[in-house]
């Protein structure tokens, strides 16, 4: 038991008081042996001579690490254990971890190699995610995506914020992409982007999305998968931007040109018309004429614009709707209803009732006095 200088104290206070030595060490917790010795001692601190210092477990292995390291300067504290494990090392990660730091060799500074592609060989395609608050709607945040498309050789950079990442969002930017570059990289790579990647193919290699095939059909480049590399960030110096656009516009006339028609892709859909005359595609809701009769219509879903059809008749196109929950009511595809104070239609009009599509044709007003006369002689029967 370690003695310290209070306790010293206090046993020689003890003594000077008259008490026995072993009333002494019954109240201090020492054995009478010790008591005795600094009763004689007197108030001196205790004297302990140099601790024997343990052996340092890590210290049969240090040499390796030394000659590990040397050879290779980036391994890693983690390898550098599993290694010692394997020769017996009982230790802990902490004193090899440690120890590393306090050993390891100084990495020479390295500098980041800009990777080059030839003009028009390559763009890359990827979404960014941004959690908003709009104006509008301050006690909502919702969620907006960015997409880009980067040439890999000027850097030029066109995005697009949209609402969703769905294919048809995908297939709308990649045309708005490239008409606004004014032609078509040789290849697109992308970061395995769900809408277009849909995992690897069964005799190997990478599965994409049938319609992105569609797409890449038509513009004629090459789909590639990647890992990410870094944008251009949103903030760029002017001096930036010029050179940019002098690299763009030594680029442009590399891509491939524009195809002579618009891509069509079609998705065929068969949709229900509500009681408001209007049919639901992708979350929105899309107008169809007063005078439309069937009550379930076929649908072409394309990249642009949704067009609606009544027994093959094309009755309704409209552009595609950004977002969610929108709705959209053609011009002429809604008649005014008449007057309040009218008892007969407006000329050219038509009385409607409660459904879309269904209308009732004018009468003169003698025929229903006629009808009147006769319930009445009839006594209302």
């Amino acid at each position: 038991m370690v003695v310290k200088l209070g306790d010293v104290m206090m046993i020689v206070d003890l003594h000077r008081k008259g008490l026995t030595v072993s009333a002494i060490a019954r109240e201090t917790g020492f054995d009478r042996k010790t008591v005795r010795k600094y009763i004689a001692r007197g108030l001196k601190a205790p004297v302990y001579g140099p601790r024997t210092p343990r052996p340092r477990l890590l210290e049969p292995f240090e040499a390796y690490l030394g000659e590990r390291l040397k050879a290779h300067p980036g391994l890693t504290a983690t390898r550098l254990l599993r290694e010692l494990r394997e020769r017996g090392y009982p230790g802990a990660y902490s004193a090899v971890r440690d120890h590393v730091r306090m050993i390891r060799p100084a990495l020479p500074a390295s500098f980041e190699v800009r990777f080059e592609t030839p003009a028009g060989q390559q763009a890359q395609v990827d979404f960014a995610h941004f959690r908003v608050v709009f104006e509008d709607e301050p006690s909502a945040s919702h969620v907006v995506w960015l997409f880009s498309m980067v040439l890999g050789h000027s850097r030029f950079l066109w995005a697009r914020f949209v609402a969703h990442q769905d294919l048809q969002t995908v297939i709308r930017c990649h045309m708005a992409a490239f008409k606004a570059l004014g032609g078509v990289p040789a290849g697109i790579l992308y970061d395995r982007m769900k809408t277009a990647v849909t995992g690897p193919a069964d005799e190997g290699g990478i599965a994409y999305n049938a319609k992105l095939l569609d797409l890449v059909a038509h513009y004629g480049f090459v789909p590639r998968t990647c890992k990410p590399y870094r944008t251009a960030n949103a903030r760029v110096h002017a001096t930036t931007r010029r050179v940019v656009s002098e690299a763009f516009a030594e680029e442009r006339p590399a891509l491939k040109p524009l195809p002579a028609g618009p891509y069509r892709a079609v998705l065929k859909l068969e949709r229900r018309v509500s009681h408001e005359g209007m049919v639901s595609v992708g979350g929105n809701l899309y107008s169809v004429p007063d005078a439309t009769r069937r009550r379930v219509l076929e649908v072409h879903s394309c990249a642009d614009e949704i067009r609606i059809f009544e027994a093959g008749r094309l009755i309704a196109v409209h552009a595609v709707l950004e977002g969610r929950h929108r709705r959209v009511v053609a011009a002429g595809h809604r008649r005014l209803p008449p007057p309040a104070n009218s008892r007969t239609p407006r000329a050219g009009e038509r009385l409607l009732l409660a459904r879309a599509g269904e209308q009732v044709g004018r009468r003169p007003l003698a025929l229903y006095d006629a009808i009147g006369r006769r319930l009445a002689a009839q006594g209302g029967r």
